[in-house]
């Protein structure tokens, strides 16, 4: 389904060769895309969004490397481990986009105005959901690791950057050339 969503967009361009084979290709004809910001802006932006990716991944999993109670308790595990989806998406989505020679095509600026602010949201509410349910955790039962401290520190960062990027979401919207 998704594969047909821009079969509009491409045209099928055979050529022969000079020993006679036909190799066939493809030919982006559909609307051009460009950032709507200012070019320095835009340039700053993404070098920002993109150094940001691999902080949070490695804030994700720098929250699970000590022991700690957090990781033992599966209510506080099992969103924070789905965090690494909506991290995957986002990462994904900005490094295609930010690595495309512009002018952009359609599915590049699909990615980035429909599919980015949802997965940065999910990559700041799910770590968010960890943490509240780590501190409710510790209000309830006490006890803590030394681990539980690099979790929730962890576990605040990740979202806090995560809300970060989900800012940029007007600042690197992709609009029609």
């Amino acid at each position: 389904m998704s594969r047909n969503r821009y079969v509009k967009d491409y045209r099928l361009v055979e050529t022969v060769s000079e020993s006679g084979r036909i190799k066939t290709s493809y030919e982006y004809i559909g609307r051009e895309y460009v950032f709507a910001g200012d070019p320095k802006q835009v340039a700053r932006d993404k070098k920002i969004a993109l150094a940001l990716c691999p902080l949070l991944w490695a804030l994700f999993i720098g929250a699970m490397i000590p022991r700690s109670e957090a990781t033992r308790s599966l209510y506080i595990l099992l969103p924070y481990a789905f965090t690494a989806i909506a991290l995957g998406v986002m990462s994904d989505i900005l490094f295609s986009v930010c690595f495309a020679k512009p002018p952009l095509e359609h599915r590049y600026a699909d990615r980035m105005n429909n599919r980015f602010p949802p997965a940065a949201l999910g990559a700041a509410f799910l770590p968010g959901l960890a943490l509240i349910a780590q501190l409710l955790r510790i209000a309830i039962k006490g006890g803590m690791l030394a681990g539980d401290w690099v979790f929730i520190a962890c576990a605040a960062l990740l979202t806090a950057g995560s809300l970060f990027l989900f800012g940029f979401r007007k600042k690197l919207a992709v609009r029609e050339a």
